[in-house]
């Protein structure tokens, strides 16, 4: 519990400074800084459904709901691996200082939905937009995670671990065995034990907010960057971990 706690209250405490968009029409070539401030706006909006969805979840693991905490620490992952993608992908866009492609992921990050894409159009009183994105499939989100920690660890288990904590947000019988015991022939029906999934999710918050603080320094963001740094070092200090570098 104490990284999730940590971190949520850190989050808690931010006070997210208005982003004002560059002049810069919806025809024009997109420019550095209106990917900076893209870049920008991704974080801020992870960081406030970040920490939603953490006050929630501390509730949950506070009252012994195991099984929804479970359900929760998955988003908590997906969560994690779609920002290590979005760094991936945006690093190096940022070197070779190609934008349009760069504000395309920021687009394509922040506005798709699949089920609008889909199915929108047989709902005449709902507004969209002239074109709504695909988003990146889980599976490709997953593989960039995986990635991440094989150059940063020597090994991932990202596909493991997201297998594990799908089998307990789907229906499936892994639902079920938290509830049974077996004694020979007969099952008695218990309550759940602690959350299994929640080391995971606190791996993947730690790796989320290293995401996020890298992001920000893409877009030379200075007034919530240091805090996440700052939740980074009080994990660390609490966890016994290595501190992170300039904390």
């Amino acid at each position: 519990m104490t990284p999730l706690k940590i971190i949520e209250e850190g989050l808690r405490s931010i006070a997210l400074p208005p982003l004002t968009r560059p002049a810069i029409g919806p025809g024009d070539e997109p420019t550095e800084e209106l990917v900076r401030w893209g870049t920008a706006i991704y974080v801020y909006s992870s960081v406030a459904h970040m920490r939603t969805i953490l006050a929630g979840l501390v509730v949950l693991t506070d009252v012994g709901n195991t099984p929804t905490a479970d359900v929760v620490c998955r988003h908590v992952f997906e969560w994690a691996a779609h920002a290590c993608y979005m760094e991936r992908s945006l690093t190096p866009h940022f070197a070779d200082k190609d934008w349009r492609v760069a504000f395309d992921l920021f687009l394509r990050a922040d506005g798709a939905n699949l089920w609008i894409r889909n199915h929108g159009h047989k709902y005449d009183a709902l507004p969209l937009p002239d074109e709504i994105r695909k988003p990146v499939r889980i599976g490709k989100l997953v593989d960039a995670y995986d990635e991440y920690q094989v150059e940063e660890y020597g090994g991932g288990d990202a596909k493991n671990a997201y297998g594990f904590l799908s089998e307990h947000s789907h229906a499936s019988g892994a639902c079920f065995l938290q509830y049974r015991e077996i004694s020979g022939a007969e099952v008695r029906f218990i309550s759940p034990a602690e959350s299994c999934c929640l080391p995971s999710a606190n791996r993947s918050l730690i790796e989320w907010l290293v995401f996020m603080h890298g992001l920000l320094g893409l877009a030379s963001e200075v007034a919530v960057r240091p805090v996440l740094l700052g939740i980074l070092a009080r994990v660390a200090k609490a966890t016994g971990a290595e501190p992170p570098e300039g904390a």
